[in-house]
């Protein structure tokens, strides 16, 4: 928990967009979901198997008095695995306890077992042909057309093309660059 409190004060993320907002909900998951369970013990002393049971209390409806969505347990993990990772490259810790730890799949199935498999409408997806991109670039507004073309060009999806700022791109040189930092 000590080791947790510090980290999260001086963490810089990893070079993919972290900002004071992602240190606040990460400080937020921390304090709600890791540290109770996992706070007391000492960093060496965590295990795969105590990670396992602490992600088996999360998926607990009775425990959290709700159901928690996979994609939210994945999100609570995401800084305790970013922290363990830095405790271990700090020399504090041989090995990181979350590597390898399974995540839960219910909401997948369940939406299966419900015949709710909306992932899956029956249809291939298939990229647009050359001849249909180029009628759907005609017919798009002149205003839209640049963003259709850079999402046919990246395979980016909207939500990180609409999230792109002037540092994100590289233009010059032989090879274009776009790199994605956010999504909305």
């Amino acid at each position: 928990g000590e080791f947790a409190e510090a980290w999260i004060e001086r963490f810089q993320g990893t070079g993919r967009g972290f900002t004071e907002g992602t240190r606040r909900e990460y400080r937020r998951d921390l304090e709600r979901y890791a540290t109770p369970q996992l706070g007391k013990l000492r960093l060496e002393a965590i295990t795969p198997r105590h990670i396992a049971e602490w992600i088996g209390w999360l998926c607990d409806e009775e425990a959290q008095g709700r159901h928690l969505a996979d994609a939210t347990v994945r999100r609570i993990l995401a800084p305790v695995r970013s922290c363990l990772r830095s405790a271990m490259r700090e020399g504090v810790v041989r090995h990181n306890p979350t590597q390898g730890a399974v995540l839960p799949a219910r909401d997948e199935q369940k939406r299966i077992e419900d015949g709710r498999d909306d992932l899956d409408d029956g249809h291939e997806v298939k990229a647009l042909t050359g001849a249909l991109l180029a009628a759907l670039l005609l017919v798009a507004p002149a205003r839209h057309r640049l963003l259709f073309e850079l999402l046919a060009a990246t395979g980016l999806r909207i939500s990180e093309a609409l999230a792109l700022r002037a540092g994100d791109l590289s233009l010059g040189g032989e090879r274009p660059v776009v790199r994605v930092r956010r999504a909305y």
